[in-house]
């Protein structure tokens, strides 16, 4: 991945996020606890262009090319951003994770939370014989969105997380 939204804070490319963090001082994205377990689901490139076309996330809507520099960005293409983000990212109970293996489906909260400050909902799903490269993440929307994660670059593990990589963007 080139990781437009979850890049190294570090590069000075406009596709970096600087919008998760209240203030410069933080290291940490807010709501994410420490010692917490999460699994994170990460749009693709293509996946992240393709929102950008749809007017879903900020950038230029022609090529695709996304703008995360929130020195740049309106306070409602901010606010995006950080949706997209945080709904991308699961809780997980104690010593836990969902791993694209077919043992854990159902549904599972994430660090955005609602107008009224409920979780937002991931659904995992598999099809009927749970195969590993079948998993599907669905949105809690009306109509929602359907990711599939992409096998070859799942089940990246990091400090109490696992990192998947997605097809779509989910709809935050």
């Amino acid at each position: 991945f080139k990781n437009y939204g979850f890049a190294n804070q570090t590069n000075t490319t406009k596709r970096n996020s600087n919008a998760l963090w209240t203030d410069a001082a933080k290291t940490m994205i807010d709501g994410v606890e420490l010692g917490a377990f999460y699994t994170l689901f990460v749009p693709t490139n293509a996946a992240i262009e393709e929102a950008v076309k749809a007017g879903r996330l900020p950038g230029d809507p022609v090529t695709g090319a996304p703008e995360f520099d929130r020195n740049d960005q309106s306070a409602p293409h901010q606010d995006a951003v950080v949706r997209m983000i945080k709904y991308s990212i699961m809780n997980m109970p104690v010593n836990s994770s969902v791993a694209v293996d077919g043992k854990k489906d159902g549904a599972f909260t994430t660090i955005l939370k609602n107008a009224i400050n409920e979780s937002r909902i991931l659904t995992v799903r598999y099809a009927p014989n749970k195969a590993p490269g079948t998993m599907e993440l669905v949105d809690d929307t009306p109509v929602p969105n359907v990711a599939t994660v992409n096998l070859p670059a799942s089940n990246n593990v990091s400090n109490r997380a696992l990192i998947h990589s997605i097809n779509k963007v989910l709809k935050f």
